[in-house]
């Protein structure tokens, strides 16, 4: 089963490959470097957690990350990137206070799958350390505890359209979020 799995994404990959040959070499006037940044929605696992529970008393606020990357374009269909990423939540109870604080780094992979004149379909993965910060604060006591995890980020499906200065969006699951969009400058 793997073997056939390996064999159908390698000939994906190449027909898209081949599909995208063309004898111009405008991806290079556009620059090789890349900056971007973005906001990601429901980064996860945080997601999920207001639905469990049901504390009526509880404010919940959904956690919203920031991130900023830079990238560089190797290859017409392939680039390498490092991301940083901040998501805060807070929560607050009748009697406590909860701040749960996460700083993520990763690198990746983008596979550029379809590129027009303004615009790519694209597809990442990326994989680094998630440092976890959790501040609790009872009537009379404060405690803290850190943590260091494994993070990644699996967007299989992206859009960006623009030259030089470009938004972007992507959809995947991870650390960074769920849904991400942003602004990307080419140099």
């Amino acid at each position: 089963m793997k073997t056939v799995l390996f064999s159908a994404l390698f000939f994906f990959c190449t027909f898209v490959g081949f599909a995208q040959q063309s004898k111009s070499d405008d991806w290079k006037s556009q620059g090789r470097h890349q900056v971007s940044l973005a906001a990601g929605f429901a980064p996860l696992p945080w997601y999920g957690e207001k639905l469990v529970g049901g504390n009526n008393r509880r404010k919940d606020m959904h956690p919203v990350g920031f991130s900023i990357a830079y990238q560089y374009r190797a290859e017409r269909l392939f680039d390498i990137g490092i991301v940083y990423g901040m998501t805060t939540k807070k929560e607050e109870q009748t009697y406590s206070k909860k701040r749960d604080t996460r700083h993520t780094g990763l690198l990746f992979g983008r596979f550029n799958y379809f590129q027009w004149k303004n615009g790519v379909l694209y597809g990442r993965i990326g994989g680094g350390i998630r440092v976890e910060t959790s501040v609790h604060q009872l009537v009379d006591q404060k405690s803290r505890e850190e943590e260091v995890k494994f993070a990644y980020q699996l967007s299989p499906i992206g859009v960006e359209v623009g030259r030089k200065l470009a938004g972007f969006a992507e959809f995947g699951y991870g650390s960074i979020g769920t849904a991400i969009v942003g602004v990307r400058y080419k140099f």
